[in-house]
């Protein structure tokens, strides 16, 4: 993918689950406030549907409908593997911008899981940063 400049547009792919949504939410508060020629897409798993986060995300939403889009999927462990990657797919195919880049939050396990798709799906390393609960950090 193209490197972002000024006039490249930019579509931020946010994956967490309930324990990553404190570090993420604030993220995508901020992007969505930004006047640039950008999409934010949140993939938000969640065991038992509890989605702790869905009301704040739903009045986001509701702001900006066209910049702002969530999937949210009911985590079933075994399934966690093909779920994150047929939702992923469903959001490169559809990507109309010419940048993207991707953050990880939540339960170490899944990060794992979410970051070996996204390398399997041809992202590159550069464009894929984790953020645990202590720490943000760059694929190397």
């Amino acid at each position: 993918m193209k490197k972002p400049t000024s006039e490249n547009s930019f579509h931020h792919v946010y994956i967490a689950d309930d324990n990553g949504m404190p570090e993420i939410f604030p993220i995508i508060r901020s992007r969505v406030s930004e006047k640039a020629d950008q999409h934010i897409s949140l993939i938000y798993y969640s065991e038992n549907n509890r989605y702790t986060f869905r009301r704040e995300l739903e009045v986001l939403r509701q702001h900006h409908p066209a910049q702002f889009l969530i999937f949210y999927e009911n985590l079933i462990p075994d399934r966690a593997p093909d779920m994150i990657q047929e939702t992923i797919e469903v959001i490169l195919n559809a990507n109309t911008m010419s940048c993207m880049d991707f953050t990880l939050a939540g339960d170490l396990e899944l990060l794992e899981e979410m970051k070996d798709k996204l390398l399997f799906l041809g992202i590159e390393k550069k464009e894929i940063h984790l953020i645990s609960p202590d720490n943000y950090f760059q694929i190397n």
